[in-house]
């Protein structure tokens, strides 16, 4: 609970405050987008190089994303403070010896179950490995992959369990906010589809741009929608924050979730899957996202935890 309230007390406060920000970061970059973009485009034709060519490549889309993070980046510490939890232990990264321990066991359950999900793949897919595997591209996939996958687990994890899935839980209760945090967060991690950009002209710095962007951003995604694909995304958040519910500790989700984003980038950079569409929404490619089998495992880990959650509840309620 958000704002030292108790159990039974609930509060919309910290959900208008991540929405407020949410919203208003979206204006941001709707309205900043079509100038910077300009910006941009004349420093290049002024300045030409290989660099400047490739960031106007890029298009208003990547440029709208881009500057969308700086309000969002900016405000939240402001957000955490206002929320109370500008502090690692109301976080629940508490630095101690019992949360490391939990990060480092839901890190390698989180290699071992992406593994044995690609195991699956590979053992009912026609799987072609890549001929660039040498040296250098086997240390960046390792090494390179796991910062990336620490930095990505961490910051998504801050954001959509110790601050959404928190701002819902105060606002709702506990399964609605495992719930409505975890379909945000499958449909920030659900992309607008590129046939919806080949239709706009994302090379324009017209000053409307940035608003038809921050549209096709909101709504796209449902253009071509994939209900398999949402359904495990928000059933993989649904059981992150079960497992933060469960654990206390936001090192449990970190380690499950850079587990998995690791695997999933060492996979990916060695090995593609070449089969038919019905085997491949079956067992999935190379990612947890796209086949039941991924869906299924990940339900039933979130189903685990909250039977653990109810169990130890009651031992609670027992005791007392």
């Amino acid at each position: 609970m958000l704002f030292g309230l108790d159990i039974w007390q609930s509060s919309y406060r910290g959900l208008k405050l991540f929405l407020g920000v949410y919203v208003f970061a979206t204006l941001f970059a709707a309205v900043l987008t079509p100038p910077i973009y300009a910006i941009a485009k004349w420093y290049n034709s002024t300045f030409h190089s290989e660099t400047t060519q490739w960031l106007v490549d890029k298009g208003v889309d990547n440029f709208f994303d881009r500057i969308r993070y700086i309000p969002i980046i900016l405000a939240l510490p402001w957000i955490l403070k206002k929320c109370s939890l500008l502090s690692l232990k109301n976080l629940g990264l508490t630095p101690s010896a019992d949360n490391l321990i939990k990060f480092l066991k839901y890190f390698a359950f989180g290699i071992i179950l992406a593994v044995a999900i690609f195991a699956v793949q590979i053992a009912f897919t026609d799987v072609v490995i890549s001929p660039e595997t040498n040296s250098a591209r086997i240390a960046k996939a390792i090494f390179g992959g796991l910062l990336g996958a620490l930095a990505v687990a961490f910051i998504e994890e801050l954001v959509f369990r110790a601050l959404v899935l928190r701002c819902f839980y105060t606002a709702w209760g506990a399964f609605s906010g495992i719930l409505f945090s975890s379909l945000f967060f499958a449909y920030k991690h659900f992309k607008v589809p590129n046939s919806i950009w080949d239709n706009i002209d994302v090379h324009s710095s017209s000053w409307d741009i940035g608003f038809i962007v921050a549209y096709y951003d909101t709504v796209g995604v449902f253009m071509t929608f994939d209900p398999l694909m949402f359904a495990t995304l928000t059933i993989f958040g649904m059981a992150l924050s079960a497992m933060y519910l469960y654990t206390r500790s936001l090192g449990s989700p970190i380690g499950f979730h850079a587990g998995i984003v690791w695997m999933i980038f060492v996979f990916n950079s060695f090995l593609a899957n070449c089969n038919d569409a019905q085997t491949m929404r079956i067992v999935g490619s190379m990612k947890l996202s796209d086949g039941w089998v991924g869906l299924i495992v990940l339900s039933v880990i979130f189903i685990v935890f909250t039977f653990a959650i109810r169990r130890r509840q009651r031992l609670k309620c027992e005791v007392l």
